[in-house]
């Protein structure tokens, strides 16, 4: 009998995102069957041996009913990849702080609590920042992230008063080298593999992802870079499927900016071996 692998995914791709049809090209048909799973509306999840977490990207969008699918596969006792508690614990980017309290060095940032009373302008006087980045504890894709400057508009704080009304934030120190060096994506897969990119911002931007003009491209790293990244996933994760660890280096450091657990792209097309490894993983993880 076939294992059924269920790859979650949204209702954008009800048939799989380009990125994850090319993974399952290397699983043997013969001996797993793929099975997408739209996690707004899952069919016969009952019935999956295992599940990938790949493309459900609007999940932030709708977080109570994401936990409540997070809770069904729970109750189901369906293995996941990553696992469900690794799941959780991503979803809310306060695990930096975590993570800064454990030497990991992260951007400098300031972690507001949803409904507080703040004075942006006066947090970046103390803190001696010119430019800062808010983006909200959850989120993808830099939804509702944007730059502040010091001196900042009457409605620039006001729209950051109301947005922390619904939300936890990060007001986070805007590092000029993301703009002209750029973000590194350190990729780690279950099976030892691992590969880095490089990604940019279009002119004029701060932000690096694609659908805003960014561009992306295989770059080597040294290996001490590599190992500062490695060591955010012995402390955070150490069981994973795929983990990218997004960040930028300044003197020889990696400075964390978020750990991606959840539903990361992770740039397979940019290097050759990438799907295939992917899948490798997937039958380690199945046979472990």
């Amino acid at each position: 009998m076939k294992t059924k692998i269920g790859i979650v995914t949204y209702h954008k791709y009800p048939d799989l995102h380009p990125e994850d049809r090319a993974l399952a090209g290397f699983l043997d048909t013969s001996l797993f069957e793929i099975c997408p799973i739209v996690w707004t509306n899952p069919h016969n999840l009952a019935e999956i041996d295992a599940l990938i977490f790949r493309s459900c990207w609007d999940y932030h969008t709708q977080l109570p009913n994401f936990q409540l699918f997070l809770d069904a596969i729970a109750t189901l006792q369906i293995p996941t990849w990553n696992p469900l508690p690794v799941i959780r614990r991503n979803l809310h980017k306060f695990y930096l702080q975590e993570l800064a309290n454990q030497n990991i060095p992260i951007l400098p940032t300031v972690f507001l609590a949803k409904g507080k009373a703040v004075d942006i302008e006066a947090m970046m006087a103390n803190q001696t920042w010119q430019r800062a980045v808010i983006k909200p504890a959850v989120s993808a894709s830099s939804n509702n992230t944007f730059l502040i400057d010091k001196g900042a508009t009457p409605n620039t704080l006001q729209n950051i008063t109301n947005l922390l009304q619904e939300n936890d934030l990060l007001l986070q120190k805007f590092i000029p080298e993301i703009a002209t060096v750029g973000e590194v994506s350190i990729i780690f897969f279950a099976n030892g593999f691992q590969y880095n990119i490089l990604k940019k911002p279009k002119t004029g931007d701060f932000r690096v992802q694609q659908e805003f003009g960014g561009s992306a491209d295989w770059v080597e790293l040294p290996q001490f870079i590599v190992n500062q990244a490695r060591r955010v996933l012995d402390i955070f994760a150490p069981d994973y499927l795929f983990a990218r660890v997004d960040g930028i280096i300044c003197n020889e450091v990696f400075y964390l900016m978020e750990l991606e657990m959840i539903e990361p792209y992770l740039f397979t097309n940019c290097h050759p071996q990438a799907s295939e490894n992917l899948a490798k993983s997937i039958v380690l993880k199945l046979n472990s």
